[in-house]
C-alpha cells in the first residue's frame, strides 16, 4: 500500500489526518523516512538526548475575560508573562493523552489567570467552559483525557 502526501510517496503505512497533522501510526521497530525537501517540525520527536522536544511560547499576554476573547494556546509548553484584569488563556484542541503545560510568571499585576477548556469541554469538576485559575509563582499541567474531559495535574 503506498499513499503520497503533497507528493511524497509513504509506503507500508496507513496513514490518517487529524486537523490538519499527519499521524503516523506507532510501529515495533525504528521508523526511517528518506525526504527530500520536507521540512519536520521538531515538536514530539525523540533526540539522541533521549528528551522528547515539545512546542514552546514564551512572554504570552493573558486577555479577555470571557472564553471567547481569551488568548489561544497553540504549544505544549507556555509560558505566561502578563495576565491583564480577569485575563485568560484558552487551551487547544488537542488529541487525548496530550498535556499542555501552562506557567503564570506574571508577577507584576498579581492578577489571577484564568485557564478556559476549549469550547464544549470542561476541567476537572468545574463544568462546562468554566476557566481554572492559576495564581502567580503556579505551574499546572493539563491533561486531556478525551470526552471533552480535562484533568489538571
Amino acid at each position: 500500500m503506498s499513499q503520497t502526501i503533497t507528493g511524497v510517496p509513504i509506503s507500508g503505512m496507513p496513514l490518517s489526518t487529524y486537523k490538519g497533522s499527519l499521524l503516523i501510526p506507532a510501529v515495533d521497530t525504528s521508523l526511517s523516512l528518506n525526504l527530500q525537501n520536507v521540512s519536520i517540525a521538531a515538536s514530539g520527536l525523540m533526540l539522541g538526548t533521549g528528551f522528547q522536544v515539545a512546542s514552546f511560547a514564551t512572554n504570552i499576554a493573558a486577555s479577555g475575560a470571557y472564553q471567547s476573547n481569551a488568548t489561544l494556546l497553540n504549544t505544549q509548553v507556555n509560558v505566561v508573562t502578563s495576565v491583564s484584569a480577569s485575563g485568560g488563556v484558552i487551551l487547544p484542541t488537542v488529541l487525548p493523552g496530550s498535556i499542555v503545560r501552562v506557567f503564570h510568571v506574571d508577577s507584576i499585576s498579581g492578577s489571577t489567570l484564568s485557564v478556559y477548556p476549549p469550547l464544549g469541554q470542561a476541567i476537572a469538576l468545574l463544568g462546562m467552559n468554566y476557566p481554572s485559575g492559576m495564581i502567580y509563582g503556579q505551574a499546572n499541567d493539563f491533561n486531556y483525557l478525551g470526552s471533552n474531559q480535562w484533568y489538571i495535574k
